[in-house]
């Protein structure tokens, strides 16, 4: 490499915009040379280096306040402290992502299912959940408290509605967004286990159907009590019921529901 070399040069040379070369200028990562006589900027080896351990770390993901400040301090410790940090965040993301693919590929089984009439009763298990929010009706949670969640737990999210089974109809007690506690507790998600109300894990009788004007009926709900009969199992008197938009929320034509009735233990 000669001793100077232009930015369009170094822009080439290491695949990076111009623009972005003096953005990282402008940030003080790298001390390019001013020739006084025209202003323009030249680069040396040393400043190919800067940009190359910017690149670096970028892609790393380490956002350019914290390379600044290593560029700085020049400290190995630090560097072993910025590295553990972006390891925890790398493994929440990647847990996420695992997550994400779990609720695709249930969503996908689960329409699959229903589409092809596959839609049997079985017997799963309702999985240890936290309630977010909890309210009369949806409404009070996309008004209200939709404002207090973050992308990751709307997306992790389920909601549900819990009704109370009596003879010839279903009564609305309470709608409820919850979220798995494993799913909280590796996500690192402390602050949403403090002073929170917790669903216990309980076995229940499972049945994915598609809903009918955005609703559940009850001729949803009487194959699974004769399930439950066939099989010697005895119900509880409520059944929580998962709702699924399968387009978009306000599409209640592609609803899909995930109905739980639980079983009384033996």
């Amino acid at each position: 490499m000669k001793k100077y070399s232009t930015i369009s040069e170094i822009s080439k040379l290491l695949g990076l915009s111009t623009d972005t070369i003096r953005f990282y200028e402008k940030k003080g990562l790298v001390h390019p040379h001013v020739n006084p006589e025209n202003n323009y900027r030249m680069y040396t080896l040393m400043n190919v280096l800067e940009l190359l351990d910017v690149i670096y770390y970028r892609h790393l993901d380490f956002p350019l306040s914290d390379i600044y400040e290593l560029s700085k301090t020049l400290k190995p410790s630090y560097t072993i402290e910025l590295i553990e940090k972006k390891e925890e965040e790398t493994k929440r993301k990647i847990y996420y992502e695992q997550q994400l693919l779990k609720k695709i590929s249930h969503i996908k089984s689960m329409f699959h299912m229903i589409e092809h009439h596959e839609n049997e009763c079985s017997i799963q298990d309702f999985k240890e959940s936290i309630i977010l929010f909890e309210g009369k009706d949806k409404e009070d949670f996309f008004i209200h408290d939709i404002q207090y969640m973050t992308q990751d737990q709307f997306v992790l999210c389920a909601f549900y509605t819990h009704y109370e089974l009596k003879k010839d109809q279903m009564e609305l007690k309470r709608t409820f967004v919850s979220i798995e506690t494993q799913l909280l507790q590796k996500m690192k998600m402390k602050e949403e286990l403090k002073n929170s109300t917790k669903i216990n894990k309980q076995k229940c009788v499972y049945r994915a159907v598609r809903m009918k004007d955005g609703k559940v009926s009850q001729e949803d709900i009487e194959p699974m009590k004769a399930y439950a009969k066939e099989n010697g199992l005895k119900l509880k008197d409520h059944c929580l019921i998962r709702e699924i938009p399968i387009t978009f929320y306000t599409d209640y034509e592609h609803y899909y529901a995930e109905i739980f009735l639980p079983i009384k233990n033996s």
